[in-house]
């Protein structure tokens, strides 16, 4: 990466060369990036848990969300008040939380909408969308790490697996609950603390 930048500094869009070396930094970029989240999701990063309000984790996200996703999807925030609190790393929580929300946006085909919701069951963390569904076909691998239904170079398949991952080690378990054609939910349940 840095002897493609360094190379870039020297030379105009004009000049024919200038194409390959920025294919050459981006291919590099993105796989720097997978190298991070690979190494990230085998070993289970380290993690700093702390007592968390979901309410509060979320709501803190909520403008940061809103932009991922774009103006042509509504998002939903339905916070359950008295919320009890949970122990987990505020990191892993963000990661979840944008995780689910880039795979709605992407499961959204144009104009939808993304709902947040808490509640007091044993926690609950509930995602909906209303993009396509997922089939019967896909749904099993979904958490499986690499697996994309995504074209290529738009996703690494890691997302949904790193939620999982982050889950599991938080004592928590997920569930999915999907109509083809019409929305998925994701069920995030963790510990009371």
């Amino acid at each position: 990466m840095n002897y493609a930048e360094i190379a870039l500094m020297d030379l105009t869009p004009d000049v024919p060369i200038y194409s390959n070396l920025k294919g050459i930094e981006s291919a590099a970029t993105h796989s720097a990036n997978i190298t991070r989240r690979l190494l990230t999701f085998a070993r289970k990063q380290a993690i700093q848990p702390q007592t968390l309000n979901l309410n509060d984790s979320v709501s803190g996200m909520l403008k940061m969300l809103r932009t991922l996703i774009g103006e042509k999807i509504d998002l939903i925030w339905i916070p359950t008040p008295s919320l009890w609190n949970i122990r987990i790393d505020p990191t892993q929580m963000d990661q979840i939380l944008t995780n689910l929300c880039v795979n709605a946006r992407d499961a959204i085909e144009w104009i939808g909408t993304i709902t947040l919701e808490t509640r007091n069951l044993v926690v609950e963390k509930t995602e909906s969308n209303n993009g396509g569904g997922i089939s019967n076909e896909i749904l099993p691998h979904i958490f499986e790490p690499f697996f994309t239904t995504k074209e290529q170079g738009k996703g690494t398949g890691l997302g949904l697996a790193m939620i999982y991952g982050i889950v599991k080690q938080n004592e928590g378990f997920i569930e999915v609950d999907s109509i083809p054609g019409k929305e998925t939910s994701f069920l995030l349940y963790f510990p009371r603390f």
